[in-house]
């Protein structure tokens, strides 16, 4: 149930917090969610590497998936704010399951690479309310005294949703697939997001049907940001980590590419395997 106050008899615990049910079906779907984004991210350009053999087109391709995380944020949490944090989750994974079908299509029929690339940052823009959306909504599926071990569930599946999304790649292209097979599988844990999601129903916060003062709730925020240290410093250090992991993956592309004999040693890399042999460096283009 929603807007949990009430004291239970349980310990604050994982097993716990995991207990109530809507927190779990949105815990899960926010980290299917993820995985599916940098699955998508990743295919995409190791396709604009494979079709252009350009770094550029990685870079850009990589930054567009990254950098709606830094200029959309904020008005992601004031949305989260604003609507029923369920509903937010649920748009947020349908949407990005039709893009990453539209680009598993274009894919599929050879679509030019700066296509590609626009849904693809479409998608990363429509990933930025999922978040915030979780964090808010999680003092609504939980009693008071279960929220540590739920934040710190939340805080941990985000983290290791980030890791494992390389991973979930580079397992598909140890398989013997490419992008395109990447990028359908990203669809489908997009739709299994949405559908865990969608068996939540929160209700709208307090005031969120107020229409006027988004705009005016986002620059607030934004000074808040600009004038108070304790805030800024702690969001600078997020921004230049997202920034610094943004370069490892392309990095880690550009290295398959460059040292490790092509596109299809992208797959031991990403996913952790010591086994990058003979075979994986014969099959540069």
């Amino acid at each position: 149930m929603s807007g949990h106050r009430r004291t239970g008899t349980d310990a604050p615990t994982f097993r716990s917090a995991l207990r109530h049910r809507d927190f779990r079906l949105l815990l899960l779907g926010h980290g299917a969610g993820t995985i599916a984004q940098l699955m998508m991210t990743l295919a995409v350009g190791i396709e604009a590497l494979d079709r252009t053999s350009s770094n550029l087109w990685v870079s850009v391709t990589v930054a567009l998936g990254f950098v709606p995380y830094v200029l959309f944020s904020g008005y992601a949490g004031v949305l989260a704010d604003r609507w029923s944090r369920s509903v937010v989750l649920v748009f947020s994974f349908a949407s990005r399951a039709i893009c990453a079908a539209v680009v598993a299509a274009g894919l599929l029929l050879g679509w030019q690479v700066p296509v590609l690339i626009v849904v693809t940052a479409i998608a990363a823009v429509l990933a930025t309310p999922s978040y915030p959306a979780l964090a808010a909504a999680t003092p609504e599926c939980v009693p008071d005294e279960q929220l540590p071990p739920a934040n710190a569930l939340v805080t941990g599946v985000e983290n290791a949703a980030w890791i494992a999304g390389p991973g979930a790649f580079g397992v598909v292209v140890l398989a013997g697939y490419g992008p395109t097979i990447a990028t359908a599988s990203s669809a489908a844990l997009f739709a299994v997001a949405a559908l865990l999601a969608a068996r939540v129903s929160l209700p709208r916060p307090p005031g969120g049907s107020a229409d006027a003062g988004l705009l005016a709730e986002l620059f607030t925020g934004l000074r808040v940001v600009a004038t108070q240290a304790r805030v800024r410093r702690p969001m600078t250090v997020a921004i230049v980590d997202n920034f610094l992991y943004g370069y490892l993956v392309v990095a880690l592309v550009l290295l398959a590419e460059r040292e490790l004999g092509g596109a299809n040693a992208v797959g031991p890399l990403n996913a952790g395997s010591p086994h990058i042999d003979g075979q994986h460096r014969c099959c540069s283009r």
